[in-house]
């Protein structure tokens, strides 16, 4: 049985968002034989005003994000919440309309550094309906909020060794901006204490990775005039990850029946007892700038990335309402 995310509604949170977003996911739906996407989107606080150059990055976040989700989900629900400015309030509250319309999953592809208060704003991943993934950051090693919120999925980068056709032909590496690291505030939580090692006290991230290599990304379209080379383009970073996590996570509610719940037990759990790496692929090489990749958890990569079938599986074989 096939699973594409249905009776999912998958939450993508930006700032300013893409006046040409629609259009945009129909040329890309078109061009990869995808069905037309169930969109939404709002703007909570309302439209801002004219961009300024710093903030074109978001045009193509939202296009990125929006486009991925659905091409790894594409029955599922996407709520584009377009948050006014990029500000941390601002993005926070647009977290706070996602939760109150029901989302299932909330993907987050922005980042602040992680700051000493940052426990005061638990209340936005306190949902435990609701599973929220997140980006690590493209900086290397360092640690970023909300990624380091123990609620939230942290998302990793890697790079892959591809032929002139894209096929992968080499060893799957850790991409050297990566964002990664150990928590100076949230303490370690229980999921990670058999595999971060004992004498660690705090929360390390990434969670997991995906594919994160600007040079080795996917293909968006965006058509948006504020954007100079505006077009066919190609990215990734684990802004990347974050929307595909997302969608593996709509796939995973769809076929098990229900939400999964305590993501972050059930793969630690799942890693733990898989000696053999089947579930996921144990990135072992590269680094961040900082910290190298190795057997096991690591602070570049996580556990890995999913070999996406048999982690379904096993998923899938703790949930008392299987699908698959």
């Amino acid at each position: 049985m096939n699973f594409y995310g249905n009776n999912q509604k998958i939450a993508i949170i930006v700032a300013y968002g893409s006046d040409t977003i629609s259009e945009d996911l129909s040329v890309f739906n078109k061009k990869f034989n995808l069905q037309e996407t169930n969109l939404q989107i709002v703007y909570p606080q309302g439209k801002s005003g004219e961009l300024e150059l710093e903030d074109m990055l978001w045009v193509k976040e939202t296009t990125l994000d929006v486009q991925w989700a659905h091409a790894l989900a594409p029955k599922a629900q996407i709520l584009l919440v377009i948050a006014k400015t990029s500000s941390k309030n601002d993005l926070l509250n647009a977290i706070e309309y996602a939760t109150k319309n029901s989302a299932d999953i909330i993907s987050i592809s922005w980042r602040f550094n992680e700051f000493k208060n940052q426990y005061l704003y638990n209340q936005y991943f306190d949902n435990e309906n609701i599973i929220y993934v997140a980006a690590s950051g493209d900086n290397g090693a360092a640690v970023s909020w909300p990624s380091v919120h123990p609620n939230v999925l942290s998302v990793g980068g890697t790079t892959l060794s591809l032929n002139q056709e894209g096929k992968i032909i080499g060893e799957e590496t850790a991409w050297y901006n990566s964002g990664g690291g150990i928590s100076k505030y949230f303490d370690k939580p229980n999921y990670q204490n058999e595999l971060t090692g004992k004498d660690i006290q705090y929360r390390s991230v990434p969670d997991v990775s995906f594919l994160g290599d600007m040079s080795k990304g996917v293909s968006i379209y965006c058509s948006n005039p504020l954007i100079k080379d505006n077009g066919w383009l190609t990215l990734a970073g684990t802004s990347l990850g974050a929307p595909c996590w997302a969608a593996f996570m709509a796939i995973a509610n769809e076929a098990s029946g229900m939400r999964i719940k305590n993501i972050h037990e059930e793969l630690y759990n799942i890693a733990k007892n898989d000696k053999q790496h089947t579930n996921f692929n144990d990135i072992v090489k590269g680094d961040n700038g900082v910290l190298n990749a190795k057997d096991g958890y690591d602070c570049v990569t996580g556990l890995g990335t999913p070999h996406f079938d048999i982690l379904l599986k096993s998923l899938l074989s703790k949930s008392s309402n299987k699908l698959y």
